[in-house]
């Protein structure tokens, strides 16, 4: 079972299968080049809100986990992941194995990656992160992740509360130095209501987290089209790879620009810029 995935053009490392070196910035750190602007990211929680469904935000997500851990080698970092609790067990087991087919295919057993509406949060590059964060882990990186969606919660609103209470749980757990999350971009926002419609009474995570650590950071990627795997309904047949038209996107790709003037207008502290994006089809396709 490959566990391939490959970045385009992010500067970051993607992904990557048991076996493939990863780029590294130097030979003492397993880590890619830093991202332009990400030295700016010194909030306790960062929350990057995600386009489900491509190779390259998973893999700046786990350049911005590498590059954290490193520098703090006796600290650890959390990393919230949009996957099911359910899958915590599975996830552990594979983060401690040696990420071969066997370890995968443990990992993939799990509900959580066969489900018939496959809207991007199980992809082959979620699952190559993984893969990704266990290497870092073997090379003594203190890196703890934990899975932080009860699937089992109806309304987005409890959702996104369910969401905030797990992963705040799972801080005062481990006492980590940061904290680094992925999920979708709606949940990421720090201001109540929804990018169209503000004034919607909804709470999305990155809210509920900012009234608990008010320096928090929630990014947005910007991009410049490309591809996504993602569903644009409930009907699961309709999930699959969508085009987007491409886009200008000015400066240097991939960099980190916080606007915290922005954040009442926006609901973002700042955005995580990147080139074209590329889908990244089920994970559970591999098997």
């Amino acid at each position: 079972m490959a566990l391939a995935c490959s970045a385009h053009g992010t500067g970051s490392e993607a992904p990557s299968s048991p076996g493939n070196a990863a780029p590294r910035a130097d030979r003492k750190s397993p880590c890619p080049e830093p991202i332009e602007g990400a030295e700016a990211l010194v909030g306790p929680i960062v929350v990057l809100g995600e386009l489900h469904g491509t190779t390259e935000i998973p893999a700046a997500f786990a350049g911005l986990v590498c590059q954290t851990a490193a520098r703090k080698p006796r600290e650890t970092v959390l990393v919230g992941l949009e996957m099911a609790t359910s899958a915590q067990g599975e996830i552990d087991a594979y983060l401690e194995s040696d990420g071969g087919e066997a370890a995968a295919g443990a990992l993939l057993a799990n509900g959580f990656w066969q489900r018939e509406y496959q809207d991007g949060r199980s992809s082959q590059a979620i699952l190559g992160l993984l893969d990704t964060l266990r290497r870092y882990r073997a090379a003594e990186l203190k890196i703890v992740v934990r899975a932080i969606d009860d699937v089992t919660v109806r309304s987005m609103a409890e959702r996104d509360a369910s969401m905030a209470a797990a992963l705040l749980k799972a801080i005062v757990e481990t006492a980590p130095a940061q904290t680094f999350v992925l999920i979708g971009d709606v949940h990421s926002r720090v201001l109540s209501g929804y990018p169209w419609k503000p004034d919607a009474p909804y709470l999305p995570m990155g809210a509920l987290l900012r009234t608990t650590h008010p320096d928090m950071i929630g990014l947005h990627v910007k991009h410049g089209g490309g591809s996504s795997w993602n569903c644009m309904s409930a009907v699961a047949s309709e999930c699959g790879a969508k085009e987007f038209p491409a886009r200008a996107v000015e400066g240097r790709t991939p960099r980190i620009e916080l606007s915290p003037g922005e954040i009442e207008k926006t609901g973002w502290s700042g955005s995580l810029y990147l080139a074209a994006v590329t889908a990244s089809p089920p994970a559970r396709n591999q098997r």
